[in-house]
């Protein structure tokens, strides 16, 4: 999964709310591109009568929090390819709303396949969220989430990713291997791991 968006918008605090479950006002900017991992348990979906469902087992999601600042942008299409999901995150300002076309324009051009969503930060500090054209550029998968406090942060995160598991399971034979084709070279790493080959429960 690959968060991108402007400067400021709240990529970073966003992952953090979702994996930590906690905030800091004072985030650092990423430099480069930080890296997580964590744990996605899909949900059981019910089994046809007269069978039992097949055993769901946790996913390990790989996190790419992308740097927003504009001397960084020419890295984010290295971690966009091979990409399963993508959170494009904006805010209620003029530039973030502005860059949005240009930003969805190198998604498709380098994850055509993708499972996006659009991801409204901050909405805590809007009394009235105004309705606008950015809607329409994503209407299946459209948040609005806080990462201050938690707001629909989970649930964006958790459906985009079950849309992922639903595509994977039409696409994907479950003793197939998949490769995983997210670049592990040239960012700033929370976790670091060595990149290995995963069977079908890894996403």
């Amino acid at each position: 999964m690959v968060m991108v968006g402007n400067y400021g918008v709240g990529k970073s605090c966003l992952v953090r709310r979702y994996i930590e479950n906690s905030y800091r006002p004072t985030e650092s900017s990423t430099i480069g591109t930080a890296f997580h991992e964590t744990l996605f348990f899909p949900k059981q979906p019910p089994a046809p009568p007269g069978q039992i469902a097949d055993p769901l087992f946790p996913i390990k999601v790989q996190l790419w929090d992308t740097a927003g600042a504009e001397r960084y942008r020419a890295l984010a299409p290295m971690y966009l390819r091979g990409a399963e999901v993508i959170a494009l995150v904006y805010d209620d300002t003029t530039e973030s709303r502005d860059n949005l076309p240009s930003l969805m324009k190198m998604i498709h051009e380098n994850a055509p396949t993708a499972v996006v969503g659009l991801m409204m930060n901050k909405c805590d500090l809007i009394q009235n969220v105004p309705h606008s054209n950015v809607e329409q550029l994503m209407p299946d998968y459209n948040f609005q989430v806080s990462a201050q406090t938690g707001e629909g942060v989970h649930t964006s995160f958790n459906r985009l990713l079950s849309a992922a598991v639903v595509m994977r399971e039409e696409h994907v034979a479950p003793t197939e291997s998949i490769h995983l084709d997210s670049p592990m070279y040239g960012g700033q790493s929370t976790n670091p791991t060595q990149r290995t080959e995963k069977r079908y429960q890894c996403c």
